[in-house]
């Protein structure tokens, strides 16, 4: 090697930590870290980040119930001077004091799956809930035979995704069939075993459901085991929500009737955008907002569906 080359290869290694350095930092705080959704998320984030030039960190609490986790993390991050931050919330109210003080202090938020509430001024990236839990009920209207009786169970009252899920699957669904009865479980819980434990007591309790509806991964995950475990799989129809291995199974083993799909992936790359966006004093949206779409098993064989699934089934399954 020419001593030239050398010259150049010992000025890289000088500079190269300090061009690292003149990297922005992101943290990307989701509600919990276990489910593929959040994975699928930090991925789009993280391939916006590379090519923004920004450093992004991926830090979120075991449990998806965790809010004084999100508001320690959040102050450990703003201590260390990253400059923006992307954030799941997992309780509205709980996460007002930290976030409002990340903001006072000069730091850029963007908000992502879940509105807070109230908003604090803060750039909202996430599926348009109400309209992904009314596109569930029209599907489950023209079902054939029409349900008599639902079973429309609750992931959690501290996440306003979700209940914005839950509440416009069941008034589109009223609206739609006025004589349908809706049964609204009581909270499921946030793990996939939580869920399945309490949707067997649930199934013994109301025997003559004949449609279950489920608003995220947990929940679709921990019904899709009870139906299994209570010998209803394929038998009871379930209309579910999100995506994963599991999931994906279950929608072409005939187990699970349809499933309504967001776009983590580039519900991030847009969340990162709009925060490199912050970090350059442009104007953002207030809120933007990422498709949503049913897919059953028939959808499966098309290019388009292939395109959008075959990505979550690269994760390990729970």
């Amino acid at each position: 090697m020419g001593r030239r080359m050398l010259c150049l290869l010992a000025m890289w290694l000088c500079w190269a930590p300090l061009l690292q350095a003149a990297q922005p930092n992101i943290v990307f705080i989701p509600k919990g870290a276990s489910h593929v959704f959040w994975k699928e998320m930090a991925r789009g984030a993280q391939d916006a980040a590379l090519g923004l030039s920004l450093n992004m960190v991926w830090r979120g609490p075991a449990l998806e119930n965790d809010a004084t986790a999100q508001g320690k993390l959040l102050g450990y991050y703003a201590a260390k001077g990253f400059a923006g931050m992307i954030v799941a919330p997992n309780a509205s109210a709980a996460l007002q004091a930290p976030l409002r003080q990340v903001k006072n202090a000069g730091g850029k938020v963007v908000i992502v799956d879940s509105p807070l509430q109230p908003g604090l001024g803060l750039p909202y990236v996430g599926t348009h809930n109400a309209a992904a839990g009314a596109l569930a009920a029209e599907y489950a209207a023209h079902l054939h035979p029409a349900p008599r009786k639902v079973l429309l169970l609750r992931f959690s009252d501290k996440h306003d995704s979700t209940r914005e899920r839950e509440n416009a699957f069941r008034d589109r669904l009223q609206q739609l069939l006025p004589a349908s009865r809706i049964e609204e479980g009581a909270e499921v819980g946030i793990t996939v075993f939580d869920t399945r434990d309490k949707v067997q007591k649930l199934l013994a309790a109301h025997s003559d459901v004949d449609l279950v509806f489920t608003p995220n991964e947990s929940t679709t995950e921990g019904t899709i085991q009870a139906l299994q475990d209570t010998g209803l799989a394929g038998k009871l129809r379930h209309i579910g929500f999100d995506y994963s291995p599991r999931i994906d199974r279950a929608l072409s083993g005939g187990q699970l009737l349809a499933v309504v799909m967001q776009d983590p992936y580039q519900m991030g790359v847009r969340a990162m955008t709009i925060l490199a966006e912050l970090l350059q004093k442009k104007p953002v949206p207030a809120a933007s907002y990422t498709p949503a779409s049913l897919v059953t098993a028939a959808d499966l064989a098309q290019p388009v569906v292939q395109a959008r699934v075959r990505p979550y089934l690269d994760y390990l399954q729970r």
